[in-house]
């Protein structure tokens, strides 16, 4: 077996549920004798314990299991005077772990109370089989909270991982598109200073936009799994931890990207937000204009604006899984209208 570590946590659910079933067998025997179910759940809590001071526990997620199933044993043996009121707490626990099902669950305990209800006892009590029904809702209510417990527990070394992945992707891109810009910085400067030459760049344009379509993928999808991150199934979460997974998406983000390229290059749109391809290149710049010596004055190469227009869009069509359909969507409309006759 697996040693488990020392977890506060374990240790506290299991004295809590050791006091728990104290006070059930406190409050079973004043009606009769004890159900032999208390004594085995009794056995198996102190069992657990032990294997967990012992250092000999199994892995920690079977162990939580474990300790849930004792947990719901134990609220099949509620006694009827406490049953609502630890159905309304387990409900409003249900709702702080946002499990999915709560405001379900709530509706059937705010539909099922009065029908289950004799209030013509004093105090009022529970109608025969009234009992029955809430246990079985008790029971329904801590599966669901324990499910999405466990699913915390298995989701979030896979969210680690996927976020690590995605996170490199994503540098890996971040370095790609910025390789052009290093190659810039490394370039031998003219003496005396004077403007660069870049010879043989034509390639320049189409690398950048797949570069860039490439990055906004990958950063679109770690923001995805940053902010959705509770709300993914553990099928969602398994592929975003996969390589092949997430070279996909740089695929298709890449792929979108180069689509909007050859989109804003045609012409069909214009406008101050569509780059001018005949002017895209960079600007050069020194700070002072007028320096007395070399090393007072800093030369600054940069994106001129329509190059840095062509990264946007590239970016906006690799982080947008819906822009490029939308403009692929919007040309075919604009292909089939006939031409509106001159007046």
């Amino acid at each position: 077996m697996t040693i488990l570590p020392q977890n506060p946590m374990v240790h506290n659910h299991l004295a809590q549920l050791e006091v728990r079933a104290d006070f059930l067998a406190g409050r079973l025997a004043s009606s009769g004798p004890l159900p032999p179910e208390l004594s085995e759940i009794r056995a198996t809590i102190a069992k657990l314990r032990a294997d967990c001071l012992d250092g000999a526990a199994e892995p920690e997620d079977l162990l939580w299991s474990r300790i849930y199933q004792a947990e719901r044993r134990l609220a099949l043996l509620e006694p009827e005077e406490t049953l609502v009121a630890e159905l309304r707490r387990r409900l409003d626990q249900a709702v702080e772990q946002r499990v999915q099902s709560a405001p379900r669950l709530q509706s059937y305990f705010d539909a099922a109370l009065p029908l289950v209800s004799d209030t013509a006892q004093t105090p009022p009590g529970l109608k025969p089989g009234g009992a029955t029904r809430l246990r079985a809702l008790l029971l329904a209510v801590l599966e669901e909270t324990h499910t999405t417990l466990q699913r915390k527990f298995h989701a979030r070394p896979i969210q680690k991982k996927a976020a690590r992945l995605v996170a490199f992707l994503g540098i890996v891109g971040c370095a790609i598109f910025l390789l052009p810009y290093l190659a810039i910085y490394l370039a031998p400067r003219p003496v005396p200073p004077g403007p660069l030459a870049f010879s043989g760049w034509a390639w320049l344009p189409l690398y950048t936009a797949a570069s860039t379509g490439f990055f906004g993928a990958m950063f679109s999808r770690l923001l995805t799994l940053q902010a959705n991150r509770a709300a993914m199934t553990l099928g969602e979460l398994n592929d975003a931890r996969s390589l092949w997974s997430n070279v996909l998406r740089g695929a298709v983000g890449t792929t979108g990207a180069i689509i909007v390229y050859f989109f804003l290059l045609s012409g069909v749109v214009g406008g101050a937000l569509i780059p001018n391809f005949s002017q895209l290149g960079f600007d050069q710049f020194a700070h002072p204009k007028e320096a007395t010596a070399p090393i007072t004055s800093l030369s600054l190469v940069l994106p001129n604006a329509q190059l840095a227009l062509l990264v946007v869009w590239s970016f906006l069509a690799g982080f947008s899984e819906r822009l490029v359909p939308s403009v692929l969507k919007s040309s075919e409309v604009a292909i089939r209208e006939p031409p509106k006759p001159n007046p």
